[in-house]
């Protein structure tokens, strides 16, 4: 009986060539197998060329799906980059398709599996270790490694004289290799690492500098560290991928060059595009530091190395690698919310990132009125901090470097006394600065220039000769409302029930009510306003919610949000109900939709427009 041998097959010259010559030398059948990981590769084209050149059978498998879910999603759950840099894409499809010849091999009763690496290269590694961890009794055949090894145009006859029609053309310069999470290009002019690579090496990203200049924003949401939904919208795992490679190749973001150590022990120049693979690592990265603790992120960082280096080196299905990808699903069971990137020429900035399950305490990390951080403790926790440097220096001696001179020996230093400046009639320095209370460092705003959409461009402000940002310099978060907020409330109100979206309210109700009310500042000006109605006996609502447009997309909704629960938390409130049009908001926020019906009546009361239930279409509550 002959022996057959599946053999991974990509429809390119040195597979095709490899189906008759594996015939001839080896005596078997040949059933080959392509693989669709997001390269294109299985088109009918592929299959009867398969069959042309000799091969028993030819099959075709759509694993675009189980690639993204199974290798794709957990390598970037990891954060796994190769040595910091390469976002492993040909190299995490390898596993899947030695385990789709295992299984062939299988179904078909085969002793031997094939594949068209040469031995210099790391996928030789990757499919033969792989076959090894999931059927050590199946023997592999690489035919560019044990003797096939003709050149391209002695390839290009052998596949002629046997009736294989290939398009083998000049020939790229490079060697390729690609699929739906990445580019890999390699070889030719590439080999130089001191040359520029060329336009032509290029066919995901458009060049950096033909970008468009307007920049584009994504907001990308996660569950349990896996992309979800892209602006909004559910979307599956090829479909997100495959979008983000447009929009981020339009603006030439995903472009990676790379000196890599190969596990065969040499050096390699790599050239790589991956735009969805580098923005979702950003977007992964920056919802990673907002859910998991300081302690968790430092550690799976080694691990994301660890993960990274297995991966490469062809370790997928060793038990390292499998109890590591334990370890990093565990890790992601509170990476859930929204990040918000903008995309701009080259490069990538994420503005902005919400989860319901956020560490970040906006009452700790405020410098405002409402700061919660008992500044006092800091004192007694620096002392225990620093016990062991005090001790050390209380018994060896304070520390020095007894090789160096004192650093005011060397340093070019202008001394001013207060003497000095009444002699000259100068002001002196300290008289030449206005200093503001307050435990923070001193702060002079630069003069508050109009921006373009009328709003007050937000003042740089300078601490000493570095600039701190406008948010951090100009903006108080949310606190409780005052008397002097009264008119702002109502022009933001007013605002927005012209609109729709909040009921009308007069400067009288406003007043009566001002104790419900929670407000943000930028720069002295209220932008951002949000009401508690307590209505006893545990039943609360979120209302009034509303932020100017000028000062939107710098998270004051999702301050005021939490600032409103903590309220409710503290008043003892059982069920905080908010009436929206956007449940996908409140959603992330923990809030949970129920049916209009049964919203309590006393919520309802004041809203007797039929229009205004229209637009409050969704009914959502909370336990704080």
């Amino acid at each position: 009986m002959t022996d057959t041998v599946v053999l991974a097959y990509s429809g390119g010259l040195d597979t095709s060539v490899a189906v008759p010559w594996l015939r001839e030398t080896r005596g078997v059948d040949v059933v080959t197998l392509t693989a669709d990981v997001g390269g294109g590769a299985a088109s009918e084209q592929v299959l009867a060329r398969a069959l042309a050149g000799g091969a028993r059978e030819a099959l075709a498998v759509d694993a675009r799906e189980a690639f993204v879910t199974d290798f794709v999603w957990p390598t970037l759950q990891a954060g796994a980059r190769y040595q910091g840099v390469y976002p492993l894409a040909t190299a995490i499809a390898r596993p899947l398709i030695a385990r789709l010849l295992v299984e062939v091999a299988h179904e078909v009763g085969a002793r031997s599996v094939a594949h068209g690496c040469t031995g210099k290269g790391n996928d030789q590694v990757r499919f033969d270790v792989a076959v090894a961890a999931l059927d050590p009794t199946l023997d592999v055949i690489a035919p560019m490694r044990v003797g096939m090894g003709m050149n391209r145009d002695e390839e290009v006859a052998y596949a002629h004289s046997h009736g294989i029609e290939i398009d083998a053309g000049p020939g790229s310069p490079f060697s390729i290799d690609l699929n739906l999470w990445g580019r890999s290009v390699e070889a030719g002019v590439l080999e130089d690492p001191w040359a520029a690579p060329p336009p032509e090496a290029y066919t995901w990203t458009i060049d950096p500098r033909d970008a468009p200049r307007d920049a584009d924003e994504v907001v990308i949401g996660f569950g349990s560290g896996v992309p979800v939904s892209l602006d909004g919208h559910r979307t599956d795992g090829p479909a997100l991928i495959e979008a983000l490679n447009h929009r981020a190749g339009a603006y030439g973001i995903g472009r990676i060059d790379h000196i890599e150590d190969r596990l065969v022990g040499i050096k390699s120049r790599e050239i790589y595009e991956a735009p969805a693979a580098v923005l979702l690592h950003t977007a992964h990265d920056a919802l990673e530091s907002l859910t998991l603790s300081r302690e968790l992120l430092a550690f799976k960082r080694q691990v994301a190395d660890r993960f990274a280096t297995l991966a490469y080196d062809g370790l997928w299905y060793g038990e390292l690698a499998r109890s590591l990808r334990a370890f990093v699903t565990w890790t992601q069971r509170h990476v859930t919310g929204e990040v918000r990137l903008r995309l701009l020429p080259g490069a990538a900035q994420v503005v902005g990132r919400r989860s319901p399950t956020s560490l970040y305490d906006l009452t700790l990390a405020s410098y405002g009125a409402d700061d919660t951080f008992d500044h006092q403790a800091a004192v007694g926790f620096i002392r225990l901090w620093g016990l062991p440097v005090r001790t050390q220096s209380a018994i060896r001696g304070p520390f020095e470097d007894t090789d160096e001179a004192p650093l005011l020996d060397r340093l070019s230093t202008e001394r001013r006394t207060r003497t000095d400046a009444a002699a000259s009639g100068a002001p002196s320095k300290a008289a030449q600065v206005p200093v503001a209370a307050g435990p923070t460092p001193v702060a002079v705003a630069a003069p508050i220039a109009a921006a373009s959409n009328g709003w007050p461009a937000a003042p740089a402000a300078v601490v000493g000769e570095h600039v701190v940002s406008p948010l951090t310099a100009g903006a108080s978060f949310q606190r409780r409302a005052r008397g002097a907020d009264v008119d702002a409330i109502l022009a933001i109100n007013q605002r927005y029930a012209r609109r729709g979206i909040l009921l009308s309210r007069t400067a009288e109700e406003i007043r009566a009510q001002l104790g419900d009310f929670r407000v943000c500042e930028l720069d002295g000006r209220v932008v951002g306003i949000a009401a508690l109605r307590d209505y006893g006996d545990g039943l609360g609502e979120l209302r009034s919610l509303a932020v100017r447009d000028e000062a939107q997309g710098r998270g004051f909704g999702e301050m005021l949000v939490r600032a409103i629960v903590r309220d409710a938390r503290d008043a003892r409130i059982g069920q905080l109900y908010v009436l929206t049009a956007n449940p996908g908001y409140f959603a992330l926020h923990g809030f949970e939709e129920i049916a209009w019906e049964s919203v309590p009546a006393v919520l309802d009361a004041d809203r007797a427009s039929g229009i205004a239930r229209r637009r409050w279409n969704t009914a959502m509550v909370l336990a704080p």
